[in-house]
């Protein structure tokens, strides 16, 4: 699930928490509405798929976050990353792998699907 599929599910929420605030005499469009969002969502996730480019304008690059063993600060502000949530990645990296120092190392952008 990538931040697209949960502003969509976000929009749908919205669509059917619609019906309060609107009066009874409206036609009603949320069908049409949630239809048309979950058709765009799925175009797309398939266009991320197969095209390279829409994947690093949707997703993202990966970002150097480690660089000679050191943080870089500024990669850490973009990211909205602060230093402790780094150092406890790393620490559960090392944990799950061996211990060892790292000298560069990246955050790159993955969608997982729940």
């Amino acid at each position: 699930m990538n931040t697209f599929d949960v502003i969509v599910i976000f929009l749908l929420f919205n669509v059917g928490a619609e019906r309060r605030h609107r009066q009874r005499h409206l036609p009603d469009r949320r069908a049409d509405r949630a239809v048309t969002l979950v058709t765009v969502n799925a175009a797309v996730d398939r266009l991320i798929a197969s095209s390279t480019t829409a994947a690093r304008i949707f997703d993202g690059r990966a970002t150097t976050v480690i660089s000679d063993g050191h943080a870089i600060d500024g990669a850490l502000r973009r990211l909205g990353l602060r230093r402790s949530e780094l150092d406890l990645a790393v620490r559960a990296f090392k944990m799950a792998t061996t211990s060892r120092r790292f000298s560069r190392e990246t955050l790159n952008p993955v969608a997982s699907s729940c």
